[in-house]
């Protein structure tokens, strides 16, 4: 339940294809992360012709220049040099650079330029050889669960944390977009009961309430599809968040750790409200004349603000109390006027 220990809250913008094989964009979404305050930046690497093959089906089929989903992650590719160039540019802009290889290859380039973290895709929670290679680097490793059983995300989880790798689990459904029905805000608990490790909720609905409920929920590590614009062209672009919403995911963020972190006693902040009671807190007033030795009835009274005599809260006391005084109409009830 580490978790529930209220950590600063982590905003990942995962990238992953969004920039169409244009290095230049790519490094356009840096920028925009940055600016929009996110915590890392993630991306995907992929080598085509080491993870898939001519018979990969598409997962939504896009009017392209890509006649096969092998043709796709082709175009997605960078040269080393283009991955290097995009993790300096985000360290330069003190963003962490978090990365989802797909292949060994890949695995061997990140460990090169030196990622900051790990993602393991929920496509890759049942790659033992990817994982137990990955496990060996002493960097931080987010893994999804999209696709998996709870059996499959315990081997997997004891296979990442042989070498004493810090390990986010990452709640995730593999739905694009995800419906509210299909979020399962549940298993975020039943991750914290059964794991002793931060839960994160990796996110595709498209709008930062799923986020938000998240992290109510206690979880600290958010992971979110970003964009340009809602109408750009992609395949992730309806599960992602625009640089406006992803702001807002941000400030949301840090508005809901810092109430978190800020446990509130009610009682000390009605004592140090007390100016603020009297304002807004009503006094007993005479209606009419009251004489002394009266039996003094509701028709006697009515409450009005400020809190200046005897409180509201004491009316039950002062109905059936029998006058100490002739009481002017008017006048706000003191604690001498009517016997106790």
């Amino acid at each position: 339940m580490k978790s529930k220990e209220f950590l600063k809250p982590y905003i990942i913008a995962e990238i992953a294809q969004t920039h169409e094989g244009s290095l230049g964009i790519a490094h356009s979404m840096i920028d925009m992360a940055a600016k929009s305050g996110a915590s890392a930046v993630k991306f995907q690497c992929h080598f085509a012709s080491e993870e898939s093959s001519k018979d990969e089906p598409w997962r939504i089929k896009l009017r392209t220049q890509d006649k096969t989903r092998y043709d796709y992650w082709k175009r997605m590719e960078f040269s080393e040099d283009s991955w290097l160039d995009l993790r300096e540019h985000a360290k330069d802009l003190k963003i962490d650079f978090i990365c989802s290889p797909f292949s060994l290859k890949a695995v061997k380039l990140l460990e090169k330029i030196d990622i900051d973290g790990w993602k393991i895709a929920s496509g890759e929670v049942t790659n033992f050889q990817l994982l137990e290679k990955i496990s060996k680097s002493n960097k931080k490793i987010f893994i999804s669960s999209g696709l998996s059983k709870v059996s499959e995300i315990k081997k997997a989880l004891d296979i990442l944390q042989k070498n004493n790798s810090e390990v986010v689990l990452m709640q995730c459904t593999s739905q694009y977009p995800v419906t509210p029905k299909n979020l399962g805000l549940n298993i975020i608990q039943d991750y914290m009961d059964e794991f002793d490790l931060n839960i994160g909720f990796s996110d595709h609905s498209g709008n930062i309430y799923s986020s938000l409920a998240a992290l109510t929920m206690g979880v600290r590590h958010i992971e979110v599809h970003v964009t340009f614009h809602k109408e750009i062209f992609g395949p992730d672009v309806s599960s992602s968040l625009d640089p406006v919403e992803l702001s807002s995911l941000v400030e949301g963020a840090r508005w809901i750790c810092e109430a978190q972190e800020n446990p509130v006693d009610k009682d000390k902040v009605a004592k140090e409200l007390s100016n603020m009671r009297k304002i807004f807190f009503k006094s007993i007033i005479a209606n009419k004349h009251i004489s002394k030795g009266e039996t003094i009835k509701p028709e006697h009274l009515s409450t009005k603000k400020p809190l200046v005599g005897v409180g509201a809260d004491k009316w039950f006391e002062v109905i059936g109390s029998k006058a100490n005084k002739d009481i002017k109409k008017g006048s706000y009830i003191s604690k001498g006027d009517f016997q106790e």
